[in-house]
């Protein structure tokens, strides 16, 4: 295993909320899932076609473009499929948070597991990296770990003790960067294995999920303290509040150079310009939960639905310049 260097840094700005006026347009599309299947985390994969997992129904879901739903168990009971992404050769990972295992699934549903050497690991967060691995977080074990195609794990230990590294994601920088809500600070790990950290200015602000925006900065929500963050590569942290009460949760890069984000408390979906201007946008179910999100082809944005078992998608063409649709 690499050894792991450590370093402490921490650069900050604030600022304020940059709303914008309203709209009525409807912008949203639903597509309903199993129910009872809890998705959860969602991503684009080959093709076009948007992955998801089934946290409550231990499947992993996909979505057309034409709404049309495939789902595929997973071999393990109760594994708790969390969070997927896509791999090499057309193939998409995904944690088992529960299993604590990896697992790769092809185009055809053919699913293979791979057991973590940590016991009760948690696995969160997964991401291909460029060197061509799988790299993923382990809340409870207090590593990342990276996983070649061929299934060969390495583990990194977090430095600091009472880390939950969370979600993960590659940087602009050529390194993977990563969420600790437990320790409050965004993380920095090299391809060889040293971490940096960088703690947030915001106490217990609970940095969740984490993007490289267009911008060639890291983006992350703030999900106890109502705010999205943006890290530069050098360590510099800006923050920008929301309304409160939104609890944000998952964020992606749009194709136009905007983020979007979910909020889970006020069920709506949030979009943030670099700029720090925010727009919001209803989801039409009331009380859906909008966990993750990511672009899809074109000006699309999906999210997964949580507790209306439901695909959400929005067209991100309808909605040039104004927001807070129907959000409270």
């Amino acid at each position: 295993m690499t050894g792991v260097g450590v370093a402490v840094a921490m650069s900050t700005a604030f600022t304020g909320p940059a709303h914008a006026g309203t709209q009525r347009t409807p912008i949203v599309t639903e597509f309903p899932v199993t129910t009872g299947s809890g998705p959860t985390f969602i991503t684009v994969g080959p093709g076009g076609t948007v992955w998801f997992t089934e946290l409550a129904g231990n499947r992993i879901g996909r979505i057309r473009n034409d709404g049309k739903v495939t789902e595929f168990p997973i071999p393990t009971r109760d594994g708790a499929p969390l969070d997927v992404t896509a791999g090499p050769n057309g193939t998409m990972w995904f944690t088992e948070f529960l299993g604590n295992k990896i697992g790769r699934i092809t185009g055809t549903g053919d699913i293979t597991e791979f057991p973590i050497p940590t016991p009760d690991s948690r696995p969160e967060g997964i991401v291909t990296g460029p060197d061509g691995n799988l790299w993923f977080t382990e809340g409870a074990g207090e590593k990342i770990g990276r996983i070649t195609t061929s299934g060969e794990i390495t583990e990194f230990p977090m430095p600091t003790s009472g880390s939950s590294p969370h979600a993960i994601t590659a940087g602009p920088d050529g390194a993977m960067w990563f969420t600790d809500p437990g320790g409050n600070r965004i993380g920095r790990i090299t391809l060889t294995g040293r971490i940096t950290e960088f703690t947030l200015p915001t106490p217990k602000s609970n940095p969740h999920r984490i993007v490289t925006g267009p911008d060639g900065n890291l983006w992350f929500t703030e999900r106890a303290v109502d705010r999205i963050g943006r890290i530069t590569p050098s360590g510099r942290i800006t923050e920008f509040q929301l309304t409160k009460g939104r609890l944000p949760l998952d964020i992606a890069a749009g194709t136009s150079g905007d983020l979007w984000f979910t909020e889970r408390a006020a069920n709506c979906i949030g979009r943030i310009r670099p700029t720090g201007k925010i727009a919001e946008f209803a989801v039409p179910t009331p009380g859906s939960d909008p966990l993750g999100i990511t672009a899809g082809v074109g000006t699309t944005v999906w999210f997964a639905e949580g507790a209306s078992d439901k695909i959400g998608r929005l067209r991100a063409a309808h909605h040039e310049g104004r927001g807070h649709t129907g959000c409270p």
